[in-house]
C-alpha cells in the first residue's frame, strides 16, 4: 500500500467514526429557520487543517423520520 492509498483508508477512517450514530458526535447543533445546522469539532471528521465542518440539514430531509405530531408542514417554517 503507497502512501496515497494510506491516506485515503485514515481519512475514510476518521469520516466513518466521525459521523457514527452516537450523542458525541452530534453534541454542537443549531436550530435555523428551515435547517438543523450541525457542527463537527475539528479534527472529527477530516485533519484539523481543513477547519470546522459543518453540515446543513433541512427540515424537509428529516419530515419521513418524524412521527406525525412534529412533522413539517408549511414549507419548513416553525
Amino acid at each position: 500500500m503507497n502512501k496515497s492509498d494510506q491516506e485515503k483508508q485514515v481519512l475514510l477512517g476518521m469520516i466513518k467514526e466521525g459521523v457514527a450514530p452516537t450523542r458525541h458526535n452530534y453534541a454542537q447543533w443549531n436550530l435555523l429557520g428551515d435547517a438543523v445546522l450541525i457542527t463537527f469539532n475539528p479534527a472529527q471528521i477530516a485533519p484539523s487543517y481543513y477547519g470546522v465542518q459543518e453540515v446543513t440539514v433541512p427540515f424537509s430531509a428529516l419530515n419521513s423520520a418524524l412521527v406525525a405530531p412534529f412533522k413539517i408542514k408549511d414549507k419548513g417554517k416553525i
